[in-house]
Protein backbone atom coordinates (compact mmCIF):
# COMPACT_ATOMS: atom_id res chain seq x y z
CA UNK A 1 0.00 0.00 0.00
CA UNK A 2 1.61 3.34 -0.72
CA UNK A 3 2.53 5.72 1.94
CA UNK A 4 -0.10 8.75 0.43
CA UNK A 5 -2.83 6.67 0.57
CA UNK A 6 -3.48 6.59 4.64
CA UNK A 7 -7.53 6.11 4.58
CA UNK A 8 -9.55 6.18 7.74
CA UNK A 9 -10.16 2.44 7.69
CA UNK A 10 -5.94 1.64 7.50
CA UNK A 11 -4.61 4.40 9.99
CA UNK A 12 -5.70 2.65 13.31
CA UNK A 13 -4.07 -0.49 11.81
CA UNK A 14 -0.76 0.86 10.96
CA UNK A 15 0.75 1.48 14.37
CA UNK A 16 -0.58 -2.14 15.60
CA UNK A 17 0.93 -3.78 12.35
CA UNK A 18 4.41 -2.07 12.44
CA UNK A 19 3.96 -3.09 16.68
CA UNK A 20 3.31 -6.39 15.73
CA UNK A 21 6.58 -6.61 13.68
CA UNK A 22 9.04 -5.08 15.97
CA UNK A 23 7.57 -7.62 18.68
CA UNK A 24 8.53 -10.04 15.84
CA UNK A 25 12.07 -8.60 16.17
CA UNK A 26 12.26 -8.90 19.93
CA UNK A 27 9.75 -11.17 21.60
CA UNK A 28 11.20 -14.16 20.04
CA UNK A 29 14.88 -13.24 20.40
CA UNK A 30 13.80 -12.45 24.35
CA UNK A 31 12.06 -16.09 24.60
CA UNK A 32 15.82 -17.12 22.75
CA UNK A 33 18.31 -15.84 25.39
CA UNK A 34 15.77 -17.41 28.10
CA UNK A 35 16.30 -21.00 26.70
CA UNK A 36 20.27 -20.66 25.85
CA UNK A 37 21.45 -22.39 28.88
CA UNK A 38 18.81 -24.98 28.42
CA UNK A 39 19.32 -25.65 24.54
CA UNK A 40 23.43 -25.02 25.32
CA UNK A 41 23.19 -28.35 28.16
CA UNK A 42 20.85 -30.55 25.99
CA UNK A 43 23.55 -30.24 23.19
CA UNK A 44 26.08 -30.97 25.06
CA UNK A 45 28.19 -27.91 24.23
CA UNK A 46 31.09 -26.68 26.48
CA UNK A 47 31.69 -22.67 26.87
CA UNK A 48 34.38 -22.77 24.34
CA UNK A 49 32.30 -24.85 21.50
CA UNK A 50 29.05 -22.19 22.67
CA UNK A 51 31.27 -19.26 22.60
CA UNK A 52 32.56 -19.96 18.99
CA UNK A 53 29.11 -20.71 17.82
CA UNK A 54 28.06 -17.91 19.40
CA UNK A 55 30.42 -15.60 17.79
CA UNK A 56 29.75 -17.33 14.17
CA UNK A 57 26.11 -16.58 14.58
CA UNK A 58 26.31 -13.18 15.37
CA UNK A 59 28.66 -12.49 12.27
CA UNK A 60 25.12 -13.07 10.44
CA UNK A 61 24.32 -9.64 11.43
CA UNK A 62 27.47 -7.87 9.23
CA UNK A 63 25.87 -10.18 6.23
CA UNK A 64 22.50 -8.86 6.91
CA UNK A 65 23.84 -5.24 7.10
CA UNK A 66 25.96 -5.85 3.62
CA UNK A 67 22.89 -7.11 2.04
CA UNK A 68 20.55 -4.68 3.41
CA UNK A 69 22.88 -1.96 2.14
CA UNK A 70 22.68 -3.10 -1.58
CA UNK A 71 19.16 -3.75 -1.46
CA UNK A 72 17.70 -0.84 -0.15
CA UNK A 73 16.19 1.32 -2.62
CA UNK A 74 16.35 -1.42 -4.99
CA UNK A 75 13.84 -3.32 -3.66
CA UNK A 76 10.34 -2.80 -1.61
CA UNK A 77 11.05 -1.92 1.80
CA UNK A 78 7.52 -3.42 2.32
CA UNK A 79 8.13 -6.11 0.85
CA UNK A 80 12.00 -7.02 2.67
CA UNK A 81 10.05 -6.40 5.98
CA UNK A 82 7.61 -8.98 5.28
CA UNK A 83 9.92 -11.75 4.13
CA UNK A 84 12.12 -11.57 6.43
CA UNK A 85 9.80 -11.38 9.11
CA UNK A 86 8.43 -14.77 7.85
CA UNK A 87 12.34 -16.16 8.08
CA UNK A 88 12.72 -14.80 11.33
CA UNK A 89 9.60 -16.41 12.62
CA UNK A 90 10.32 -19.53 11.19
CA UNK A 91 13.80 -20.11 12.42
CA UNK A 92 12.61 -19.62 15.99
CA UNK A 93 11.06 -23.83 16.10
CA UNK A 94 14.33 -24.59 13.69
CA UNK A 95 16.74 -23.31 15.91
CA UNK A 96 15.05 -25.13 19.39
CA UNK A 97 15.15 -28.08 17.37
CA UNK A 98 18.51 -27.93 16.16
CA UNK A 99 20.09 -31.77 16.75
CA UNK A 100 23.89 -30.36 16.59
CA UNK A 101 25.98 -27.35 17.15
CA UNK A 102 26.75 -26.66 13.56
CA UNK A 103 22.81 -27.19 13.12
CA UNK A 104 22.29 -24.09 15.39
CA UNK A 105 24.55 -22.08 14.05
CA UNK A 106 23.48 -22.79 10.53
CA UNK A 107 19.90 -21.98 11.60
CA UNK A 108 21.00 -19.03 14.00
CA UNK A 109 23.35 -17.32 11.89
CA UNK A 110 20.30 -17.25 8.95
CA UNK A 111 17.61 -15.63 12.14
CA UNK A 112 20.65 -13.06 12.69
CA UNK A 113 20.86 -11.76 9.28
CA UNK A 114 17.02 -11.66 8.70
CA UNK A 115 16.96 -9.91 12.30
CA UNK A 116 19.37 -7.51 10.77
CA UNK A 117 17.50 -6.63 7.72
CA UNK A 118 14.49 -6.33 9.36
CA UNK A 119 15.25 -3.76 11.85
CA UNK A 120 16.40 -1.70 8.83
CA UNK A 121 13.46 -1.78 7.25
CA UNK A 122 11.03 -1.77 10.33
CA UNK A 123 12.62 1.53 11.35
CA UNK A 124 12.06 2.55 7.58
CA UNK A 125 8.40 1.95 7.90
CA UNK A 126 8.16 3.38 11.36
CA UNK A 127 9.74 6.36 10.15
CA UNK A 128 7.12 6.71 7.57
CA UNK A 129 4.01 6.29 9.35
CA UNK A 130 5.97 9.17 12.21
CA UNK A 131 6.10 11.58 9.16
CA UNK A 132 2.60 10.52 8.32
CA UNK A 133 1.24 11.42 11.60
CA UNK A 134 3.70 14.43 12.04
CA UNK A 135 4.48 13.77 15.48
CA UNK A 136 7.15 11.85 17.54
CA UNK A 137 6.36 7.77 18.00
CA UNK A 138 10.02 6.11 17.06
CA UNK A 139 10.44 6.24 21.13
CA UNK A 140 7.42 3.81 21.52
CA UNK A 141 8.30 1.37 19.05
CA UNK A 142 11.77 1.28 20.79
CA UNK A 143 10.48 1.08 24.52
CA UNK A 144 7.60 -2.29 22.46
CA UNK A 145 10.75 -4.10 21.69
CA UNK A 146 12.65 -4.07 25.35
CA UNK A 147 9.46 -4.78 26.13
CA UNK A 148 9.29 -7.79 23.78
CA UNK A 149 12.55 -9.16 25.25
CA UNK A 150 11.19 -9.01 28.63
CA UNK A 151 8.16 -10.79 28.06
CA UNK A 152 9.77 -13.29 25.83
CA UNK A 153 12.60 -14.36 28.65
CA UNK A 154 9.51 -14.65 31.12
CA UNK A 155 7.94 -16.54 28.89
CA UNK A 156 11.07 -19.41 28.60
CA UNK A 157 11.45 -19.29 32.21
CA UNK A 158 7.43 -19.91 32.84
CA UNK A 159 7.69 -22.49 29.83
CA UNK A 160 10.53 -24.10 31.28
CA UNK A 161 8.99 -24.52 35.02
CA UNK A 162 6.34 -26.29 32.78
CA UNK A 163 8.09 -28.51 31.07
CA UNK A 164 7.30 -27.33 28.07
CA UNK A 165 10.04 -27.77 25.52
CA UNK A 166 11.36 -25.02 23.79
CA UNK A 167 10.30 -25.90 20.10
CA UNK A 168 6.94 -26.21 21.42
CA UNK A 169 7.18 -23.09 22.79
CA UNK A 170 8.92 -21.15 19.69
CA UNK A 171 6.09 -23.08 17.29
CA UNK A 172 3.00 -21.75 19.10
CA UNK A 173 3.95 -18.28 19.92
CA UNK A 174 5.74 -17.48 16.70
CA UNK A 175 2.41 -18.92 15.12
CA UNK A 176 0.45 -16.47 16.98
CA UNK A 177 2.98 -13.67 15.48
CA UNK A 178 2.41 -14.57 12.60
CA UNK A 179 -1.26 -15.37 12.41
CA UNK A 180 -1.52 -11.24 14.18
CA UNK A 181 0.88 -9.96 11.03
CA UNK A 182 -0.92 -11.74 8.18
CA UNK A 183 -4.29 -9.70 9.56
CA UNK A 184 -2.76 -6.54 9.73
CA UNK A 185 -0.63 -6.84 6.66
CA UNK A 186 -2.50 -4.39 4.31
CA UNK A 187 -1.84 -1.46 7.00
CA UNK A 188 2.09 -1.35 6.56
CA UNK A 189 2.92 1.39 4.62
CA UNK A 190 5.70 1.45 2.27
CA UNK A 191 8.67 3.99 1.47
CA UNK A 192 8.46 5.90 -1.96
CA UNK A 193 11.53 4.51 -4.41
CA UNK A 194 14.34 6.93 -4.25
CA UNK A 195 15.16 9.07 -7.10
CA UNK A 196 18.37 7.26 -7.22
CA UNK A 197 16.77 3.95 -8.29
CA UNK A 198 18.38 3.57 -11.68
CA UNK A 199 21.52 4.70 -10.94
CA UNK A 200 24.79 2.09 -10.38
CA UNK A 201 25.02 0.65 -7.87
CA UNK A 202 28.82 2.24 -6.70
CA UNK A 203 26.78 5.73 -7.27
CA UNK A 204 23.56 5.40 -5.21
CA UNK A 205 26.22 3.83 -2.03
CA UNK A 206 27.88 6.92 -2.24
CA UNK A 207 25.27 9.65 -2.10
CA UNK A 208 24.09 8.51 1.03
CA UNK A 209 27.91 9.53 2.51
CA UNK A 210 26.57 13.02 2.88
CA UNK A 211 27.93 15.12 5.68
CA UNK A 212 24.42 15.13 7.99
CA UNK A 213 24.37 11.46 7.42
CA UNK A 214 27.75 10.73 8.21
CA UNK A 215 27.16 12.92 11.25
CA UNK A 216 24.59 11.26 12.47
CA UNK A 217 26.38 7.85 11.81
CA UNK A 218 28.84 8.88 14.09
CA UNK A 219 26.03 10.06 16.62
CA UNK A 220 24.48 6.62 16.54
CA UNK A 221 28.39 5.15 17.21
CA UNK A 222 28.47 7.60 20.16
CA UNK A 223 25.01 6.06 22.19
CA UNK A 224 26.19 2.45 20.78
CA UNK A 225 29.01 2.75 22.61
CA UNK A 226 26.73 4.06 25.75
CA UNK A 227 24.35 1.21 25.07
CA UNK A 228 27.21 -1.75 24.28
CA UNK A 229 28.75 -0.60 27.34
CA UNK A 230 25.39 -0.63 30.02
CA UNK A 231 24.72 -4.41 28.28
CA UNK A 232 28.00 -5.70 29.09
CA UNK A 233 29.53 -4.15 31.76
CA UNK A 234 26.86 -2.78 33.87
CA UNK A 235 25.98 -5.97 35.77
CA UNK A 236 30.17 -6.34 36.37
CA UNK A 237 29.94 -2.99 37.43
CA UNK A 238 26.96 -3.18 40.01
CA UNK A 239 28.52 -6.67 41.58
CA UNK A 240 31.85 -4.60 42.30
CA UNK A 241 30.50 -1.83 44.21
CA UNK A 242 30.91 -1.92 48.02
CA UNK A 243 27.82 -4.10 49.37
CA UNK A 244 26.94 -5.47 45.48
CA UNK A 245 27.31 -8.79 45.23
CA UNK A 246 26.81 -11.21 41.49
CA UNK A 247 23.23 -11.86 42.20
CA UNK A 248 22.32 -7.78 42.26
CA UNK A 249 24.57 -7.89 39.28
CA UNK A 250 22.36 -9.15 37.74
CA UNK A 251 19.99 -6.40 37.64
CA UNK A 252 22.08 -3.74 36.36
CA UNK A 253 20.95 -4.04 32.60
CA UNK A 254 17.81 -4.57 33.98
CA UNK A 255 17.69 -1.03 35.82
CA UNK A 256 19.14 0.69 32.61
CA UNK A 257 16.31 -1.24 30.90
CA UNK A 258 13.42 -0.32 33.02
CA UNK A 259 13.82 3.55 33.26
CA UNK A 260 14.91 4.00 29.85
CA UNK A 261 11.53 2.09 28.11
CA UNK A 262 9.35 3.93 30.36
CA UNK A 263 10.89 7.44 29.24
CA UNK A 264 10.63 6.02 25.88
CA UNK A 265 6.75 5.71 25.91
CA UNK A 266 6.61 9.11 26.59
CA UNK A 267 9.37 11.00 24.64
CA UNK A 268 7.53 12.13 21.92
CA UNK A 269 5.01 14.11 24.26
CA UNK A 270 8.05 15.31 26.17
CA UNK A 271 9.72 16.77 23.31
CA UNK A 272 6.40 18.05 21.46
CA UNK A 273 6.10 20.09 25.13
CA UNK A 274 10.30 21.54 26.06
CA UNK A 275 11.36 20.57 22.51
CA UNK A 276 15.01 18.69 21.69
CA UNK A 277 16.93 21.67 22.93
CA UNK A 278 15.83 21.51 25.89
CA UNK A 279 15.70 17.31 26.40
CA UNK A 280 19.26 16.81 25.39
CA UNK A 281 20.62 19.83 27.24
CA UNK A 282 18.76 18.05 30.56
CA UNK A 283 19.64 14.83 29.56
CA UNK A 284 23.54 15.35 29.11
CA UNK A 285 23.49 17.15 32.14
CA UNK A 286 22.06 15.12 34.88
CA UNK A 287 23.17 12.09 33.41
CA UNK A 288 26.53 13.48 33.47
CA UNK A 289 26.75 14.50 37.06
CA UNK A 290 24.75 11.13 38.42
CA UNK A 291 27.44 9.15 36.81
CA UNK A 292 30.22 10.95 38.15
CA UNK A 293 28.40 11.39 41.27
CA UNK A 294 27.17 7.24 41.72
CA UNK A 295 29.65 5.49 39.23
CA UNK A 296 32.53 7.17 41.01
CA UNK A 297 31.32 6.55 44.34
CA UNK A 298 31.91 3.36 44.33
CA UNK A 299 28.78 2.84 46.96
CA UNK A 300 25.58 0.79 45.90
CA UNK A 301 23.00 2.76 45.98
CA UNK A 302 24.51 5.98 44.00
CA UNK A 303 25.30 3.17 41.91
CA UNK A 304 21.94 1.64 41.93
CA UNK A 305 20.76 5.25 41.16
CA UNK A 306 23.37 6.31 38.51
CA UNK A 307 22.43 3.31 36.51
CA UNK A 308 18.40 4.40 36.17
CA UNK A 309 19.30 8.16 35.54
CA UNK A 310 21.99 6.36 32.59
CA UNK A 311 18.17 4.89 31.61
CA UNK A 312 16.36 8.06 31.45
CA UNK A 313 18.61 9.96 30.03
CA UNK A 314 20.00 8.01 26.94
CA UNK A 315 16.12 7.55 26.13
CA UNK A 316 16.17 10.39 23.66
CA UNK A 317 19.47 9.04 21.35
CA UNK A 318 17.31 6.71 19.15
CA UNK A 319 14.29 8.91 18.38
CA UNK A 320 16.03 12.02 17.75
CA UNK A 321 18.94 10.50 15.44
CA UNK A 322 16.27 8.41 13.56
CA UNK A 323 14.13 11.95 13.64
CA UNK A 324 16.62 13.50 11.78
CA UNK A 325 17.48 10.89 9.71
CA UNK A 326 14.53 10.69 8.05
CA UNK A 327 14.44 14.24 7.62
CA UNK A 328 17.95 14.50 5.19
CA UNK A 329 16.96 15.22 1.50
CA UNK A 330 17.54 13.18 -1.16
CA UNK A 331 17.49 9.78 0.36
CA UNK A 332 14.67 7.40 1.62
CA UNK A 333 14.31 6.64 5.12
CA UNK A 334 15.91 2.94 4.46
CA UNK A 335 18.94 4.42 3.48
CA UNK A 336 19.25 6.76 6.04
CA UNK A 337 18.67 3.68 8.52
CA UNK A 338 21.30 1.98 6.88
CA UNK A 339 23.94 4.62 7.44
CA UNK A 340 22.92 4.71 11.15
CA UNK A 341 23.29 1.03 10.94
CA UNK A 342 26.75 1.19 9.56
CA UNK A 343 27.47 3.70 12.60
CA UNK A 344 26.50 1.50 15.51
CA UNK A 345 28.57 -1.50 13.86
CA UNK A 346 31.57 -0.71 15.70
CA UNK A 347 30.92 0.27 19.15
CA UNK A 348 29.21 -3.60 19.82
CA UNK A 349 32.66 -4.79 18.37
CA UNK A 350 35.01 -2.44 19.85
CA UNK A 351 33.33 -1.29 23.36
CA UNK A 352 34.05 -4.99 24.88
CA UNK A 353 37.85 -4.73 24.35
CA UNK A 354 37.67 -1.17 25.07
CA UNK A 355 36.41 -1.48 28.98
CA UNK A 356 38.90 -4.77 29.57
CA UNK A 357 41.23 -2.69 28.20
CA UNK A 358 40.35 0.36 30.76
CA UNK A 359 39.58 -1.93 33.61
CA UNK A 360 42.89 -3.55 33.23
CA UNK A 361 44.67 -0.62 33.42
CA UNK A 362 42.13 1.41 36.15
CA UNK A 363 38.86 -0.97 37.04
CA UNK A 364 35.72 -1.96 36.12
CA UNK A 365 34.21 0.97 37.87
CA UNK A 366 36.14 3.76 35.70
CA UNK A 367 36.30 2.24 32.67
CA UNK A 368 32.52 1.94 33.21
CA UNK A 369 32.11 5.76 33.71
CA UNK A 370 34.48 6.49 31.13
CA UNK A 371 32.52 4.33 28.39
CA UNK A 372 29.33 6.06 28.81
CA UNK A 373 30.26 9.47 30.17
CA UNK A 374 32.92 10.23 27.69
CA UNK A 375 30.31 9.44 24.89
CA UNK A 376 27.20 11.06 26.16
CA UNK A 377 29.06 14.46 26.51
CA UNK A 378 30.45 13.94 22.92
CA UNK A 379 26.94 13.31 21.98
CA UNK A 380 25.58 16.50 23.79
CA UNK A 381 28.19 18.85 22.42
CA UNK A 382 27.93 17.62 19.26
CA UNK A 383 23.93 18.17 19.07
CA UNK A 384 23.48 21.20 21.11
CA UNK A 385 26.72 22.84 18.45
CA UNK A 386 24.41 25.67 16.64
CA UNK A 387 26.84 24.48 13.62
CA UNK A 388 25.73 21.17 14.23
CA UNK A 389 21.77 21.95 14.12
CA UNK A 390 22.14 24.28 11.23
CA UNK A 391 23.69 21.34 8.88
CA UNK A 392 21.04 18.37 10.81
CA UNK A 393 17.53 20.40 10.69
CA UNK A 394 15.70 21.67 8.35
CA UNK A 395 13.50 25.02 9.71
CA UNK A 396 10.70 23.79 7.75
CA UNK A 397 10.94 20.66 9.24
CA UNK A 398 7.78 20.40 12.32
CA UNK A 399 9.22 17.39 13.70
CA UNK A 400 12.71 18.73 14.42
CA UNK A 401 12.38 22.00 14.96
CA UNK A 402 10.26 22.39 18.42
Amino acid sequence: MPAGSFSRDVRPLRGFSLGLVYLTLSFPLGSWVGRIPQIKEALDATDASWGLASTIATCGEIVGLAIIVVLIGRTSTRKMTIVTASVVLAMGPLVALSPTLPALVASLTLWMIASKILGTTSGALILVHQRELGRIIFGRFDALYSIGMLIGGALSWAAIRQDIPASHQFAITNSMLAIALLISLRALPEEEAPTTESEPLCRRLRSRFTGPLLLLGGLSLLASFIDSAAAQWAGIYLSRTAGGDPALGSLGYVLVMATKSACLLFIGTIVARVGWRAITLASVVVTTFALLLGVGSGLLVPGVIALLVLGAGTAFFGPLVNTLASAQPGTTNGEARTMLEMGELPAYVLTPVLVGLLASILNVRWAFLLMTGLPLLACGVLFLTPGTRRLLISHDDELMTN
